[in-house]
């Protein structure tokens, strides 16, 4: 075998999860999409390009930071139209990426307040509950709730946790969530929640629970996303180790309306040390997508991490 050959083989049969460089994607607060069937074309738009994209941009999972739908369970069919939208977008990650890795966080939009007849699952755990997981080796199990779930994945030749945390946790969800961590002190870390932090960088009562109990006093934890208020902001914040551990909060709901899409992408080189985040539109249909990006310093910016001394050797 020539050596040009040896080599393009040897570069083909590698695994991309184990390429230093690979991308998370990060939407919503996609009420706006699922409250009227023309804007859902956008939110199909976002996991159409997140499939398309999985294997040029070696996108290793997504995560959606809460707010599925608008109007919660309101109406005669608890508002079934609405979840129905949302799952048609998820269908899309199913069908055409479906060894692809995601995760659903609940948001104050997605609680079931009214209307739900007695033994009957919430329309969240009947569209995003453990049971449509059930098969993917990723998925590694939910809170006593069922609202809060974790994942792993694999990603420069380590082993990544993400845990979703709910809306409102209750303390046997906090105690779930505290034992997976402990459980997996060795796995890079990620949290996603609805309500980390505002645009002015103050945490919500949940976000700063969230940094009290889960973030501080556990270092494997490095990226914090959240959404719901309208804008962005990023910070660093120490651990109890002195580890900085990277806080973003975005949320681009009040352009929906004007046929914008924007949501984010997180680059990460564990080689280099960069985590670079970018903000992007795929447009408003999935049969046509472009890819427009936002270029000011609020909507792509950079932190550094050595994974190395953070970590270990991947």
């Amino acid at each position: 075998m020539k050596l040009a050959s040896f080599f393009l083989l040897t570069l083909l049969l590698v695994p991309p999860a184990y390429a230093a460089k690979f991308t998370i994607v990060v939407i919503g607060d996609t009420e706006d999409y699922t409250e009227a069937e023309d804007l859902n074309q956008g939110f199909l738009a976002l996991t159409q390009w997140t499939a398309d994209n999985a294997k040029k941009r070696n996108i290793v999972f997504l995560t959606h930071v809460g707010d599925i739908v608008q109007d919660e369970t309101h109406g005669p069919d608890r508002n079934l139209t609405q979840w129905v939208r949302a799952d048609q977008a998820f269908d899309i990650l199913d069908n055409h990426a479906p060894h692809l890795p995601y995760s659903v966080c609940q948001g104050n939009h997605d609680i079931e307040t009214q209307g739900r007849p007695e033994g009957t699952p919430t329309r969240l755990h009947e569209y995003y509950g453990k049971q449509r997981f059930a098969g993917s080796s990723w998925y590694r199990g939910d809170s006593p709730s069922g609202n809060s779930h974790y994942q792993t994945f694999r990603a420069g030749g380590r082993e990544y946790v993400h845990l979703n945390i709910e809306w409102q946790p209750n303390d046997a969800t906090w105690e779930w969530a505290k034992q997976v961590l402990q459980d997996n002190k060795d796995k890079p870390t990620i949290i996603s929640t609805h309500y980390y932090m505002d645009g002015d960088r103050q945490r919500g009562q949940v976000g700063q629970a969230i940094y009290e109990r889960l973030v501080q006093p556990y270092p494997q934890v490095f990226l914090v996303l959240g959404g719901h208020v309208i804008g962005h902001a990023r910070q660093t914040s120490p651990n109890a180790a002195g580890q900085p551990v990277i806080e973003v909060m975005s949320n681009y709901e009040d352009r929906v309306n004007q046929g914008e899409n924007w949501f984010r992408i997180i680059e990460l080189d564990d080689t280099q040390g960069i985590i670079q985040f970018r903000t992007l539109t795929p447009g408003t249909d999935p049969a046509q997508p472009i890819e427009e990006f936002q270029r000011d310093d609020k909507n792509e910016f950079r932190f550094e991490l050595d994974w190395k001394k953070r970590f270990g050797a991947g």
